[in-house]
């Protein structure tokens, strides 16, 4: 099991490549609608699509309403790319990336549970402890945080600590993943909780 594919790879670094273009932005969402609708299934031009769809809505200003309707509606999208059996790391890491910017607290969202428990069973049983999987401890810990389980959050981290693998996550995700734990590190921060933080930076240290 491949955490992060070279397909998925190409469609999230093509969608940071295209948002630098103001000029190119909606020429480029054109297409992907057209291709999105005159397709029956395409893996990639949908994946490409939802994400284009959640980068853009996470970076502009909208009404709350707008924003949560449409933060939805790329969850579903992300739904219709795993069908039947199907497990995908990657599309459950992006369902509880926008979990943890649609809603206040993440316990929630039962989707989020749910994600997070199939991301910890997929990487589990890979052969590579990748540093990519340290983004699902971090997830855990905050899912922990938001019930106040605080020894659970400093277990999650630690054994986050303990089963990936050292280095730098990889660049395309790189900066999804340090706003998400820079989140976190400011939640603890300004709550004093220092054990967890202390376990955070060291993440960062490790990791970014």
């Amino acid at each position: 099991m491949s955490c992060f594919t070279a397909t998925q790879e190409s469609a999230i670094e093509g969608v940071h490549f295209i948002v630098k273009f103001k000029s190119a932005k909606y020429s480029f969402e054109q297409m992907l609608e057209n291709l999105v609708h005159n397709q029956e299934y395409n893996y990639t031009t949908k994946l490409t699509y939802a994400f284009y769809q959640y980068y853009t809505l996470t970076r502009i200003f909208m009404t709350e309403d707008l924003y949560h309707e449409g933060l939805l509606q790329v969850l579903d999208m992300y739904n219709e790319l795993v069908t039947g059996e199907d497990e995908d790391w990657f599309i459950e890491c992006l369902k509880v990336m926008l979990y943890e910017k649609c809603y206040d607290r993440l316990q929630e969202a039962d989707g989020c549970r749910v994600s997070i428990e199939r991301m910890l069973k997929l990487q589990e049983t890979s052969s590579d402890n990748r540093p990519e999987f340290i983004i699902t401890y971090i997830f855990k810990a905050l899912f922990d945080y938001q019930n106040g389980q605080d020894e659970l959050v400093a277990a999650a981290l630690e054994k986050g600590l303990e089963f990936c693998n050292e280095g730098k996550v990889n660049k395309v995700l790189y900066g999804h993943f340090k706003e998400v734990l820079e989140r976190f590190s400011y939640q603890t921060r300004q709550e004093n909780k220092d054990r967890i933080l202390r376990l955070i930076k060291k993440i960062a240290v490790v990791y970014f």
